[in-house]
C-alpha cells in the first residue's frame, strides 16, 4: 500500500528537513521524500474566484459574501463559503433549501 502526503511550506522554511524528521520520528519505512517549488499565488483570491453565486430555485440564490447577487429581487442567502454552511453546492444542502423554500413559514 502506498500513501502519498503532500505538504506546502513557506520558502524560508526547511520543508525537506521537517519532512525527514517526521519520517524518522514516526519510523516510516520506505519513504521517498521529494521537494518541488510551487509558484507563488494569491491563494485567497483563487479560492474566492472559485465560489460563484449558486441558483437553488428560480428566486433563491446562495451568494458568497464578496459577490454581487445575480437577482436583487430574489431571496439571496449571503454567506461565507466554507464556514459551517459550506458552499451550498452539496446535493443535501440544495434539497434542504428547496424544501424550506416550499414549506409554510412558522407563525
Amino acid at each position: 500500500k502506498t500513501v502519498k502526503i503532500r505538504a506546502y511550506f513557506p520558502v524560508e522554511t526547511d520543508g525537506l528537513g521537517i519532512s525527514e524528521r517526521v519520517v524518522n520520528d514516526f519510523d516510516i519505512q520506505g519513504a521517498d521524500i521529494t521537494s518541488n517549488p510551487v509558484d507563488s499565488a494569491d491563494w485567497v483570491k483563487q479560492i474566492m474566484d472559485s465560489y460563484q453565486p449558486l441558483q437553488i430555485l428560480e428566486d433563491l440564490w446562495i451568494v458568497p459574501e464578496w459577490s454581487k447577487p445575480m437577482d436583487d429581487t430574489a431571496t439571496n442567502i449571503i454567506l461565507t463559503p466554507g464556514l459551517a454552511f459550506g458552499t451550498g453546492d452539496h446535493p443535501t444542502t440544495r434539497l434542504c433549501m428547496k424544501f424550506l423554500a416550499k414549506s409554510t413559514p412558522f407563525p
